[in-house]
C-alpha cells in the first residue's frame, strides 16, 4: 500500500528537468503537458493572435530542449527559467513584427476562462443572454486595456496576476531588481484602473 502511494507522488518541475538532462525525453513531454496551456495564455495576452501564440509555445519548448543542459535547478526554479525564455521569445516576435495585429473579438473572448483571476461585477440583468454579453464586453475591455500597456509592464502584471509568481521570481524572469518589478506592476495597475474606471458602478 505504501509502495503504491509513493509511486503516485508528483515529480517537481526541477526533477523532470534533471531527468531530461540525463537523456529522458519523456520528461520534457511531461513538462510540455503541464505548461502548454499557461504558456499559451501568456503568449495570447501578449501578441493577441491564437496561431502566433501556438507557434511561440512550440518555439519556447524547442529552445528548452536545445538549451536544457544549461538549467541549474539548485540556483533557479524551473518556472522562472521557463518564463525568461518565453519572455525573450515574445520580445523577439514583437520586435520583428511590422505592426501588432488586432485580435478578433471571438478569439479575445476565448482567452478568458473561469480560472482567470479577473474580478467582474455581479450581473443584475434579467436575461441570461444579456448577462453573458455584458461579461463578454467587460472581458474584451480588460484585454484591450492589458494590450495597451508597455511590454515590460504587461509582462510583469501578467506574471503576477495570471501566473501567480512572487516578486522575486518576476525579478529573476525579467532580469531586474525587485523594486523595479514593484514599480512596473504599480504602474500597470494604475493604468488599468484609469482605463477601466468608466466601468465602475
Amino acid at each position: 500500500m505504501m509502495q503504491m502511494a509513493s509511486n503516485t507522488i508528483r515529480e517537481t518541475d526541477e526533477e523532470l528537468m534533471t531527468r531530461f538532462q540525463a537523456g529522458d525525453t519523456g520528461a520534457m513531454e511531461e513538462l510540455f503537458g503541464r505548461f502548454q496551456k499557461p504558456l499559451f495564455n501568456f503568449f495570447y495576452r501578449m501578441v493577441g493572435r491564437r496561431e502566433i501564440a501556438e507557434d511561440l509555445v512550440q518555439e519556447t519548448f524547442i529552445k528548452l530542449c536545445r538549451f536544457g543542459h544549461t538549467f541549474n535547478g539548485s540556483n533557479a526554479k524551473f518556472t522562472t527559467w521557463l518564463y525568461s525564455v518565453a519572455g525573450n521569445q515574445c520580445r523577439d516576435h514583437l520586435r520583428h513584427a511590422a505592426r501588432r495585429p488586432e485580435m478578433p473579438v471571438a478569439d479575445m473572448a476565448e482567452t478568458f476562462s473561469e480560472e482567470d483571476q479577473v474580478e467582474l461585477p455581479p450581473a443584475s440583468l434579467e436575461s441570461p443572454v444579456e448577462e453573458h454579453l455584458l461579461r463578454m464586453e467587460l472581458r474584451e475591455e480588460l484585454q484591450v486595456a492589458i494590450k495597451s500597456l508597455p511590454d515590460k509592464e504587461r509582462t510583469a502584471i501578467m506574471l503576477r496576476e495570471y501566473q501567480g509568481m512572487e516578486y522575486k521570481e518576476i525579478a529573476e524572469t525579467l532580469g531586474c531588481p525587485i523594486g523595479s518589478v514593484k514599480v512596473l506592476i504599480f504602474r500597470a495597475r494604475q493604468k488599468l484602473r484609469e482605463r477601466l474606471k468608466y466601468l465602475a458602478p
